[in-house]
């Protein structure tokens, strides 16, 4: 199993989400938190079961109806880069400046 590892950006967004649900959300930061463990779980076990995001066909977007959001990771020969955590209602282009 390919080990995950989160770039600065996606580690910001990460953070703002859980606080954001933390704040706002029934499920709060730790339910939050425990759904994207599950995403990642899921990732790391089959990596290549998420599609290819049609916005860069080199990364995959698994998205997590539940919380609407989306996880954008890229699948390299030794790691799973997690680009970006989007929620579904954002612009996907805002995040094409930071993936490789």
């Amino acid at each position: 199993m390919k080990r995950i590892v989160f770039t600065e950006e996606a580690n910001r967004d990460l953070a703002q989400a859980a606080a954001w649900f933390g704040e706002h959300s029934v499920i709060g930061t730790a339910g939050f938190v425990d759904l994207i463990h599950e995403a990642l779980e899921k990732i790391a076990h089959l990596p290549l079961a998420a599609p290819p995001w049609s916005y860069a066909p080199k990364y995959r977007a698994l998205t997590l109806k539940r919380l609407h959001y989306r996880i954008i990771y890229q699948v390299t020969d030794d790691a799973i880069r997690i680009a970006a955590l989007i929620h579904t209602s954002r612009d996907p282009i805002l995040w094409l400046d930071r993936l490789e």
